[in-house]
This record gives structure tokens, sequence and C-alpha cells, in this order.
């Protein structure tokens, strides 16, 4: 069947779509013009049967005439059939081919009436009811092919039964009457059938039709989704990032202001801007990591890294929060979980940190514990299992697959306990999908809930020194046999930390306490002890201007240049 809709100039007006009427058209002409090799064979099957059934009783010169208008009648509708396949008409041009097509099936039923009529023998009633089970084939057949298109169906079945149905009648005896009333029943089970295929065939093209457009309608939505997805996303990790300058600015000034003379009324004031000013910056962060994941600009940083050191930074947080509730925390590491590891130690912190801190904020009482296992080893590939487990309210079964969704809460009624923006678990699952790992979890209401997480990491030939760690994330490679100044200090690695932490410091920018913890893993303890212990007070007070000095005290004991050389 032609695909019409395809081709080019599918209407007259080529700026003007078809309507629905003109394709419904369109694809029944297709239907009528699909089967026609079959019904060519069919024809001339009927035609050698019946020549040779009535050879014998009929004269030969009407055999000849008969056969001689079937050929042409025939060969004119094989012309068209042709014409049409080469030319592949559109649905402006469907209703024009139609009635042609219905023009040759009017003829073809004027052929086999007049066969019919022809080759009728008067005396024979043996070979009379050959001709009417002919028939009868003829028009059972065309009954199926043609009714598609009902005008082509009557158009053949009219003149076609019409002839020997007046024969039988004329006779006048009991028997052609009899046929002569068969011949007239099935001309109106033939009229019924085709009414009834016609209909069936117009709804079925119309459904498929509304199926089509609502499949486009719901393609061109979901782009539209995607679109707008993607383009949120952009905006929300564009204005993150414009949103953390003033507001590392605002948490460095504030600061400033609580070190002043201040009353009591106005130190309460200025404490809840600084909490909130946390609150809001924590917020953005988590806001930028997801859009980031979302968009596609998360990477992961494959780095050898210890994960007894990872595990170590955590239950120092841990226990800091944990004790704050009056709740327990440990953490359990299974003896067969290597130590050195290569992954993302960064990003791994960053979810256990978030699933930890999640779970500290909704446990009132009890405990709050980490399992690290081994869940499968393959040569150098480890899968590792970490799952936090708290003693917490629970979640409902009904909310377990929506915790993951991006703005989503547990408790979504404006009088919950918790706050939150319902971030911290949607960018902790795309950081562990993002890593190849997946997460799930598991909780009945009233006993907690215990998030679950596997990474695979490769297994590392030994664990990083933790000066090697600290040099390894900052993107400088440990090289064997570097040279050391005096007091044992690799200024190679130092002097690039030292001057961006200098430069974080000059913005306001709270990662400069990250800056510091890698600094202070390179820095031999004696020399600088006194200058680091100063340094992580004031970033840790967001005392910017006064870690400053304390920097450039640092790089001149060391003799490094803080400007960029």
């Amino acid at each position: 069947m032609p695909d019409f809709r395809q081709r080019r100039g599918l209407t007259l007006n080529p700026h003007q779509p078809p309507t629905t009427e003109q394709i419904v058209t369109a694809e029944q002409v297709a239907l009528l013009f699909q089967p026609f090799v079959l019904s060519l064979v069919a024809t001339v099957a009927a035609a050698v049967l019946f020549v040779a059934a009535q050879w014998g009783i009929v004269a030969h010169d009407l055999v000849v005439i008969w056969v001689a208008l079937l050929t042409a009648v025939t060969l004119l509708r094989v012309l068209l059939a042709l014409m049409y396949k080469r030319i592949g008409p559109g649905p402006a041009e469907a209703r024009a081919w139609g009635n042609l097509f219905a023009l040759g099936a009017a003829l073809a039923g004027l052929s086999w009436g007049a066969g019919s009529f022809l080759m009728f023998p008067p005396d024979n009633f043996e070979h009379q009811i050959v001709v009417v089970l002919v028939l009868l084939g003829m028009c059972s057949g065309a009954t199926t092919s043609l009714s598609v298109m009902r005008r082509a169906a009557y158009l053949f079945l009219v003149p076609a039964m019409l002839p020997v149905t007046v024969v039988f009648l004329v006779q006048g005896h009991d028997l052609s009457t009899i046929v002569a009333l068969m011949l007239i029943l099935s001309f109106g089970f033939f009229l019924i059938s085709t009414r009834n295929i016609h209909r069936n065939t117009q709804q079925n093209i119309r459904l498929r039709l509304a199926a089509e457009q609502k499949e486009r309608s719901l393609a061109l939505a979901k782009e539209q989704v995607e679109a707008a997805s993607q383009a949120k996303s952009d905006f929300l990790a564009n204005i993150s990032h414009e949103f953390r300058t003033p507001m590392n600015i605002i948490l460095g000034m504030n600061h400033m202001v609580l070190q002043t003379r201040l009353d009591d009324r106005q130190k309460d004031a200025l404490g809840k801007v600084q909490r909130a000013a946390e609150s809001l910056l924590d917020i953005i962060n988590a806001i930028l990591d997801f859009s980031r994941a979302q968009s596609g600009t998360l990477e992961v940083e494959p780095k050898p890294f210890s994960l007894h050191e990872e595990l170590a930074r955590l239950r120092h947080a841990g226990v800091t929060a944990a004790v704050a509730k009056g709740l327990k925390f440990a953490i359990d590491q299974s003896d067969d979980v290597p130590d050195a590891l290569v992954g993302d130690a960064v990003r791994l912190g960053q979810v256990l940190q978030s699933l930890v801190g999640n779970a500290i904020k909704f446990t009132e009482r009890g405990e709050v514990g980490v399992q690290v296992t081994l869940d499968s080893r393959e040569g150098d590939q480890v899968r590792v299992l970490f799952s936090v487990t708290d003693t917490g309210p629970g979640i409902e079964r009904s909310k377990l697959d929506s915790v993951f969704q991006p703005f989503s809460q547990g408790d979504s009624s404006r009088t919950r306990r918790h706050g939150g923006t319902g971030m911290g678990l949607a960018v902790a699952y795309k950081l562990v999908d993002l890593m190849g790992g997946r997460m799930w979890v598991d909780s009945q209401i009233g006993s907690g809930s215990t998030f679950f997480f596997d990474i695979t990491f490769t297994a590392g030939s030994e664990a990083p020194t933790p000066g090697d760690t600290a040099a390894v994330a900052a993107g400088h490679p440990v090289q064997k046999g570097r040279r050391y100044d005096g007091r044992g200090a690799d200024l190679r690695l130092i002097a690039p930390l030292l001057r961006r932490l200098y430069a974080q410091s000059q913005n306001y920018d709270v990662e400069a306490a990250a800056t510091l913890g890698e600094l202070a893993a390179l820095l031999p303890e004696a020399a600088s002890q006194p200058h680091l212990a100063e340094l992580q007070r004031c970033i840790g007070n967001y005392g910017f201007d006064e870690a400053l000095a304390r920097i450039e005290d640092l790089a001149q004991g060391l003799g490094v240049d803080l400007q960029l050389p």
C-alpha cells in the first residue's frame, strides 16, 4: 500500500494539511487497490472454470463474446491499478481515484452479469445451478474486498446479480422461483455485509488515526516537558552559582558583626540570621548538586582513597551531631572490605553525610548506625554495600517510592515536625546513580528506616597516606623522591593550595574550610601547628578577614609568594 502520508504534494495546496476525512478516504482507496492481484487471480480462475463448465452446453460464439468482454474490462482495471501504484496520489486526490475504481467495479459487475445471461442454458437446470454458484462465489469475494468503499461494492453487486435473478423469475416453474428467491436473499445478505464491513473499516481507520495523533501529542508533550526540565536544571545550576557568592559574604560579614560589642537582643537576632543563612546555603548547595547531576554536568572523579579515613571523618561528624540530640552513633566496617580503593571519595562522603544527617534529624531517641560490608568481589572490582539505620518514626510503605524524588517529604503536611526541602535524599540518589550504584530503602512505621546503597570500586594496591590523600584530592600526583624544603614541606603542592585558600578567604567562600583541610595534611605539624589552629578557628567562625592575616604569616614562614606566578 503506498504510504501517501510520506509523499510530497499531499494536497492541492501544499501549505494546507489534509483533513481527517481526506486521510480516511485515502486509506480506504489504498485498501481497495491493495488486494488487486489476488482479485485478478480469482477472476481468471473463476472465468476458466465457468467456461469449462458451460463450453459443451452454450454456443461457443457467446462464450467467446463474454471472454472478450471480461478480458477488456480486466485489462482496464489492471491499467488503473498500475497507474495508481506509479502515481501514489495523496489524500486530496483519493476521492477521484476511488470513483475510478468504483467505475471499474461497475464494469466488472456488468461483465459477470452479462456472462450469467449469455451463458445461461435455458433447458439444463443442472448447468443453470453452475451459473448461480459461480456468480455467488464472485459476489461473495467482491463483498469482502470492495466493501471498504460501499459504492464500489454496490456497483458490482447490482449489475452482477440482477440479470440471472430476473431470468430465473421469468422461467415460471417452482424450482426457478425458489432459486430466484434465494438469489434475492443472498443479495440482501451481501448488502448488509457491505454496510457492516464499510462501517467497521472506517471506525478502525479513525481509531488508528486518533491513536497515532495521541501518540504524537504525547511524544511532543514529553519533549516539551524534558526541554522545560532541562531549562529548569540549567537555570537552577546557574542561579545557584550566583547565590553562593553573596551568601558567603552575608555569612562572613554577619560573623564579623557578631564579634563586635552587641547587647543580648542584637546577638540573638544576628545568631538567628547566621543560622538561617547557613541553612539557606545548604539548600543552595543541594539544589546546585542536584541540577548539575540532572543536567549531566556533574562528573565522577575516581582517585585512590582510604575507606578507613572517609569513615573516620564520617564518625567525627556523626558523633558530634548525635551527641547534641542525645543519640548513639556507631560505624561497623567488615574486616573483608579493602581499605585501599579507587573511586570518588568526595561524592561517597557526601552521600554518607547526607544519609547520616537525615537519620539523625528524624531520630528523637535511640541510635543511628552505619554498616559497611562486602557485597561481592570479582578480581579487582569490589562491590561495597553501605547501610544507614535509624530508630526514627519510619516511612509509610505507600511513600517509599517517592522519598528519592526532589522536593518530596515523607510528611508533607504543614504541621510536620522536621523541616527541609526534600533535596537531600534526591541528591544522594543522583550521586549514587552517577557512581554506577543503586540506592533503596526499607522502613516500617514505628521501627525506623534503613537506607541501602552499593557502589563498585577498584581495589587499590595500598591505601594512600594522609598527605597523599590530600595531594590526590587537590589534583596533584604523588611522586616518589619529591624534594622538600628545610622544614619538610613540599612547596610544589603547598603553594597552589595556599594561594587558593587566600583567594577563597578574600571572597568569603565557605569552600575555604575544605581547602584548609587539604593544606593541613601537607604541612609539617611542628612548623605550622600554631598557624593552622588559628586558621581553623577563623575560617570555622567565618572570620575570613582575620584569616587573611594568618595566611600571610603562614606563607611568609614557608617562603610562598601568594601572588600568582
